[in-house]
């Protein structure tokens, strides 16, 4: 059963937010021409609660920041630096998140059409928009906080997907206890008879290695530098008493 959610929750966690992107804030995009292979990422963005991701993200970077005495030092003289952080790096990260969103979902796009036909796209949205389907994505939002790859991009300035693949298998094992037994089993029987759910785990081998690159992307020196300018400014003026 876990392996079929997690062949379920790597195609999802595909189309969330990148680790290093943490908000949404922006107009949106120009929507691209309806096909059954942007319905079926439109179902993924969807699905996913952007702002929960962002919240669990955000509780695992203050967790890091109180695990450094010296922030800790800073916060405790200075109340609420955290906060004041946080505050200001989220329109800048919001912005850039959208931008990758804009420039990824093409290739997205693009990586589906390859290998599934328009039926089976559309069958796969239409599961993703169900009950059933958007319950297991709410669960992903839920539970999901990139926790592995914030640490290892902080420890080594670059998102290794190995990391990446660790916080999918903790996620869809969390979810595992949030289903009914009949869920469960419902969703074992989908994932074994109904043909273009049967291709999840071939839909992996495509998209995550976009999603690989839109991390890198997301690391990107000219963007952390914008994030961490603005950070800067932000604890400067908090500690002025500004």
């Amino acid at each position: 059963m876990k392996h079929l959610l997690i062949a379920a929750a790597s195609l999802g966690l595909a189309f969330a937010l990148p680790a290093s992107t943490l908000a949404q804030d922006t107009a949106a995009s120009q929507p691209a021409q309806p096909t059954p292979y942007v319905e079926l990422v439109a179902a993924m963005q969807d699905g996913i609660d952007q702002e929960m991701v962002i919240e669990n993200q955000l509780v695992v970077v203050r967790s890091i920041w109180q695990a450094d005495p010296n922030m800790v030092a800073a916060e405790a003289a200075y109340p609420g630096l955290f906060d004041a952080m946080i505050d200001a790096g989220r329109p800048i990260i919001t912005r850039q998140n959208q931008e990758l969103q804009d420039e990824f979902r093409p290739r997205y796009v693009s990586a589906l059409a390859e290998v599934l036909t328009e039926q089976e796209a559309a069958r796969i949205a239409e599961f993703y928009r169900s009950p059933l389907g958007m319950k297991l994505l709410g669960g992903l939002s839920r539970t999901m906080d990139n926790r592995a790859s914030i640490e290892g991009g902080v420890a080594n300035g670059e998102i290794d997907m190995k990391d990446f693949d660790k916080d999918v298998m903790k996620s869809a094992g969390k979810i595992v206890g949030t289903l009914s037994a009949e869920e469960q089993a419902e969703l074992v029987r989908l994932f074994t008879t109904d043909p273009a759910l049967m291709k999840l785990n071939d839909l992996q081998g495509v998209v995550v290695p976009i999603r690989a690159e839109m991390e890198k992307a997301g690391m990107a020196p000219a963007r952390q530098k914008e994030i961490e300018a603005a950070i800067q400014t932000a604890a400067q003026r908090h500690l002025a008493g500004g």
